[in-house]
């Protein structure tokens, strides 16, 4: 019976596969390689919601650490610190694990600035919810749409003042703020009214009788 492979054998094993994948020619790596290239034009003419735009749609092909730290830029120019620091953050991870990477130096030093530079700025805030959420309700943080796998969960929002918006079936839509600090993790419960009924309706007027002059007999 044939040893077991080790952990680092496997792992050297995956990134070799992955190299093969990569390699091979194909109308989505041809595609991709068109969208990477719109997207750089995009940055260098300025236009940094458009570059985030196209780079995304060739990582929803494949990611490298090179375009999350292109995506990482782009959304730190946006001033998107959370965006930044999570692109930023898969960069230095992928980079790290592969030294296959090309200009893998660079890349780590880029993405590694960006962390250290956006991590100081960037909390943890948890919205506490009651045991049975309205239904349809929808969160809204900073103007973005909460996805439900983070409610009741930690998740990142950059220093400062949150906005929170919430929303939904048979409860009073409302909107609050909190102060989320650096390096923190901010706790906010939410509590959820029904809405006032609706005022009755406005009382019947009813015209009083008016006197009618008698007719001759």
């Amino acid at each position: 019976m044939p040893p077991p492979l080790s952990v680092s054998k496997l792992v050297l094993a995956f990134v070799a596969a992955s190299a093969l994948v990569a390699a091979q020619p194909g109308p989505d790596e041809d595609h991709r390689r068109s969208l990477i290239a719109d997207a750089e034009a995009a940055r260098d003419a300025g236009l940094h919601d458009r570059a985030v735009s196209l780079a995304t749609q060739a990582g929803q092909i494949r990611w490298t650490p090179s375009l999350r730290m292109l995506v990482a830029e782009e959304h730190l120019a946006l001033q998107h610190g959370v965006d930044a620091l999570d692109h930023a953050t898969h960069c230095l991870v992928g980079a790290e694990a592969d030294p296959s990477v090309r200009n893998r130096a660079r890349i780590i030093s880029a993405c590694r600035a960006i962390i250290d530079l956006l991590q100081p700025q960037v909390g943890r805030l948890r919205l506490v919810l009651p045991d049975s959420p309205p239904p349809g309700l929808r969160l809204r943080v900073n103007g973005r749409e909460l996805p439900r796998s983070a409610w009741s969960a930690a998740f990142p929002v950059m220093s400062g003042t949150a906005l929170i918006e919430a929303d939904g079936e048979g409860v009073t839509a409302f909107s609050t703020t909190t102060t989320v600090f650096g390096g923190a993790e901010r706790e906010l419960r939410l509590r959820f009214t029904e809405p006032p009924p609706p005022p009755p309706p406005p009382p019947r007027v009813v015209s009083p009788p008016t006197d009618r002059p008698s007719s001759p007999r």
